[in-house]
């Protein structure tokens, strides 16, 4: 008869051999998934260039990064580009991407606008997309582009600049002038000047159209921009508003009703990690008389 240390032995061979099996079981699906997501995180390293083609007008953009391919072959938001189209561009327009990123919305449209003169304003303050955005303008022989690197805020100055990755890669796009504890892991200073002042600086031409992304900062970079509001030149504006599918939530569209915008349609985004969504904002309609109906 065993003794009570024999069976606790017996017992603890038996478990180890249990965990084994579990481990020889396991571990080649857990080899599997982070050689998938391996493979997925290095795919990029194929690709100097990719095409991206949208309604009859093709451009090519650097791949630096995951991000960079990502955005280019599946994450491009078509909302500004759809809507911007629909209203006729024209060669009388002048496009202002605030937070470009890499600057695929820029890029697109600057193939559509007037090459004679500077109809592309991207504003973008982080140094890797920067880069990319540069070699990209540079790559589709585009010199209608004028990219400003600098952040737009609602005073000018040097704030602090959140950053989603203490290795920021191109192509990230949770850089943000607003704190979220969830998302930034660093943190960096940047310039920043309102948009009344930068287009009086640069002696840029207003806008007649505009989207602005700038993870959660867009309200003040709307009152950093009330005297170009209010000469009423920007006929189609594309916001992006943060924490919310509907953009009656925030505090965004009673903003630019003070300046005799409103609201006319949005697009929620769904893949987003937090809630988002896309609104358009045009001038209300006037009668002759100049009084608003």
């Amino acid at each position: 008869m065993s003794s009570i240390g024999d069976q606790l032995n017996l017992a603890r061979r038996k478990f180890k051999q249990f965990g084994l099996l579990r481990f020889a079981i396991r571990a080649p699906r857990a080899a599997i998934r982070h050689a998938t997501s391996l493979i997925w995180r290095q795919r990029y390293r194929f690709y100097r260039t990719a095409t991206l083609t949208y309604e009859g007008t093709e451009v090519t953009a650097v791949v630096n990064s995951p991000w960079d391919l990502e955005r280019i072959k599946g994450r491009l938001e078509t909302f500004p580009l759809d809507s911007f189209h629909e209203a006729d561009i024209g060669t009388s327009d002048v496009y202002y991407e605030i937070g470009a990123n890499i600057g695929l919305n820029s890029l697109i449209m600057a193939a559509s606008l007037d090459c004679s003169s500077i109809t592309v304003v991207a504003f973008e303050p982080d140094l890797a997309n920067i880069l990319t955005l540069s070699k990209n303008v540079s790559l589709n022989g585009l010199e209608n582009v004028l990219i400003v690197p600098i952040g737009l805020s609602d005073a000018s100055g040097v704030t602090k600049f959140f950053l989603d990755s203490e290795s920021p890669r191109s192509g990230q796009g949770g850089h943000s002038m607003e704190y979220i504890p969830s998302v930034h892991r660093a943190a960096t200073h940047i310039p920043v000047m309102t948009l009344d002042h930068a287009i009086a600086q640069f002696k840029l031409e207003s806008p007649t159209l505009v989207s602005l992304d700038v993870e959660g900062h867009e309200e003040n970079v709307l009152i950093g921009m009330k005297e170009t509001l209010k000469k009423r030149t920007i006929r189609m504006l594309i916001v992006e508003i943060d924490e919310t599918y509907d953009p009656n939530q925030s505090t965004i569209p009673s903003l630019l009703a003070e300046f005799d915008y409103e609201l006319v349609n949005y697009a929620t985004l769904d893949h987003m990690a937090r809630p988002h969504c896309l609104a358009k904002f045009e001038p209300k309609a006037t009668d002759p008389r100049g009084a608003t109906p």
